[in-house]
């Protein structure tokens, strides 16, 4: 019992502190004379496909910012795909002659809206983008010039999270941003396990058709890139400005959509799970996995010592139920400054390791489904 305790420590530690700091440390100790663009003779032609459900409230600003790239306007074109959109959306983007829009009258989900974009262009390079999200004016550019080096299949811009203000945001914003501390270093070293959804480029041949019931194109695409023996990089300076949602709820459903993705693509690439077949398996596995083995970490940290017995294990048994307690209960306890960001961290911690929990359950129950929806 009292190996399986520390045990459970130690990888509840290496998890969320030591992995990040090896393979900061690793990717230091790694050339960068690789991740200099070579640039091309000739910009190739660029398809922007933005796959797209009931997005009316975002097409504006959207179509705003993809055609004030600093890209030649001329070779790129912009393609939207409606999956069985029923509000104006359609209506909206017909009244753009520049725009190609591919319409589906019922809902088959994202993956099956990206194969219909990518079938219908012949663009050298795909650029991904969902419609909520505006894009820094050299998005396009920087991602495209990332993608010029031989070894590079994939390139993921940044998701720049926009605060608004309440503290259970800002503790989101710092998660992601320890996120993407994490994903600099993986790029750096060989490739991320995956791309941030909102941003992110392909040459059109390494596309793989995607299973129509597939959740996460954003982990299928690059991971089938990965196998093909090229790289999947992060580019920080190609920008997706996005805000954090106003409401945890909405948060925790984006999150077990996200985690029921993975479980998905794990069942279908076993692959992965080989260091012999996975150039990157050292990450995929510390990155990927062992997320979703740390909340059952915490339980068994969280009981064993009722078995171990003892003062100190009493202790800590009455400590973690302090902290979970205050966790659940940090809404309803009124506070500020420093005691109100511990609260809140101690909230969305919580919120992170039981929506692992659902996500997993709610796969195992078959209620993973392809069609998406817009989160606010």
């Amino acid at each position: 019992m009292l190996i399986i305790f520390w045990l459970s420590v130690f990888f509840i530690a290496y998890t969320y502190i030591l992995y990040p700091l090896l393979v900061i440390f690793f990717s230091e100790l790694k050339s960068v004379t690789n991740e200099i663009p070579v640039g091309y003779s000739e910009l190739p032609t660029v398809a922007v496909i933005v796959a797209v459900h009931n997005g009316e409230s975002y097409i504006q600003k959207k179509l705003k910012s993809l055609l004030s790239q600093d890209y030649p306007q001329e070779k790129i074109s912009i393609i939207f795909s409606s999956d069985g959109s029923s509000d104006n959306t359609v209506n909206i983007l017909e009244s753009y002659p520049m725009i190609s829009l591919i319409k589906a009258e019922v809902r088959q989900g994202k993956a099956a809206a990206l194969n219909h974009a990518v079938a219908s262009t012949d663009a050298e390079v795909i650029v991904f983008t969902d419609v909520r999200q505006r894009l820094s004016s050299n998005a396009i550019f920087q991602l495209v010039t990332r993608l010029s080096n031989e070894n590079v299949g994939a390139v993921s811009g940044e998701l720049l999270l926009e605060e608004n203000g309440n503290v259970s945001s800002a503790q989101l914003g710092l998660y992601w941003r320890y996120e993407k501390m994490i994903r600099k270093a993986e790029s750096k070293l060989h490739s991320v396990p995956g791309v941030t959804g909102a941003l992110y480029a392909i040459y059109r041949c390494d596309y793989p058709q995607l299973n129509e019931n597939t959740l996460l194109d954003d982990f299928e695409v690059p991971i089938a890139i990965i196998r093909k023996g090229k790289r999947v990089i992060f580019e920080p300076s190609a920008i997706a400005y996005d805000k954090v949602s106003e409401s945890l709820a909405v948060e925790k459903k984006r999150k077990i959509r996200t985690i029921m993705g993975n479980y998905q693509s794990f069942a279908r690439n076993p692959w992965l799970f080989s260091p012999r077949l996975n150039p990157i398996f050292w990450q995929f596995i510390s990155h990927k996995v062992c997320r979703l083995i740390v909340p059952y970490c915490l339980l068994m940290m969280l009981f064993i010592p009722l078995f171990i017995g003892g003062p100190v294990y009493q202790g800590v048994f009455l400590l973690q139920i302090i902290f979970y307690s205050v966790a659940f209960l940090s809404k309803s306890i009124k506070s500020s400054g420093l005691l109100s960001k511990i609260l809140s961290f101690s909230h969305v911690f919580l919120m992170m390791q039981v929506t692992v929990v659902i996500a997993l359950y709610k796969y195992c129950a078959g209620q993973a489904d392809a069609k998406w929806e817009q989160l606010h």
